[in-house]
């Protein structure tokens, strides 16, 4: 267990056995917000709260996952970056996978220009509070997995192996799974009536949202990238989109609240 001596925010700290600089922070009763790290779990850096910056190495990281070595100096990074911004070196602020609750508390320490949440049309939690917060405080919103790791394509069947990372994901699940591509058939079949995929409905679909600034949407080809350029290139009605709308909302109303994609925890639970 290494110990020795840091210095946090100019204040001297001695630590022993404390395994991530957030504990050297606590234990001297400074305040780093943070809201995904608990002690007795792997560290998982989601919120990206307790960012700090080494002064030495100007090297900007989570304080749950930086280890404590003797003779640090570390200094609390919400200033800094808004300092960075203030000179003109950063344009702006972004945080990813928070919650209303954490964005409100990140914004006690400085401006959030943007949030990056995950969203798409099975998967639309942030409907309920922290979309309509963006929205009416400025705050631009760029959702990724926005074609829910190829859930909406049409592309998956019943019988699709489901392998690596989605095996674990909430929407990948029996049960869960063949519910969803009722959603994706359903897009299709919307597809159809414009000429269209159902992977460029659901784009289409969110860059008409006037909620979101702009949906991340992935590829893994020159191919792949051409076809969602070719989403732009076609107007849903305004009934197709309120159907769609709907659709969603009926299968986002009868799933549980879970925490994160890829996995199961269920919020509350």
């Amino acid at each position: 267990m290494a110990k020795g001596i840091m210095i946090i925010d100019g204040i001297c700290v001695p630590f022993d056995g404390e395994k991530n600089v957030l504990a050297v922070v606590r234990k001297a009763g400074i305040d780093i917000p943070t809201f995904c790290y608990y002690s007795d779990l792997s560290v998982y850096g989601a919120c990206r709260m307790c960012m700090v910056e080494d002064t030495k190495t100007g090297k900007i990281e989570a304080s749950c996952s930086m280890e404590p070595r003797d003779g640090m100096s570390i200094a609390q990074a919400v200033e800094n970056v808004n300092r960075l911004k203030e000179k003109g070196k950063i344009r702006s602020i972004g945080v990813s996978n928070f919650t209303l609750e954490m964005l409100q508390e990140a914004r006690q320490y400085g401006q959030i220009d943007v949030v990056q949440p995950c969203y798409n049309l099975l998967w639309r939690y942030i409907d309920r509070d922290l979309l309509p917060y963006c929205t009416e405080e400025g705050i631009g919103v760029i959702p990724y997995s926005t074609l829910a790791q190829g859930l909406l394509t049409g592309k998956f069947k019943p019988d699709t192996p489901i392998t690596g990372g989605r095996s674990r994901a909430a929407l990948f699940q029996p049960g869960v799974y063949e519910k969803c591509l009722k959603v994706a058939d359903f897009l299709v079949e919307v597809g159809k009536q414009y000429g269209v995929t159902a992977t460029q409905v659901c784009i289409n679909w969110l860059v008409n949202n006037k909620n979101l600034t702009a949906p991340i949407v992935g590829g893994t080809d020159k191919r792949h990238a051409e076809q969602n350029i070719q989403a732009l290139n076609f107007t849903l009605s305004q009934e197709d989109y309120d159907r769609i709308d709907a659709y969603s909302r009926e299968f986002c109303s009868q799933m549980p609240e879970y925490v994160l994609f890829f996995n199961t925890e269920v919020k509350g639970e």
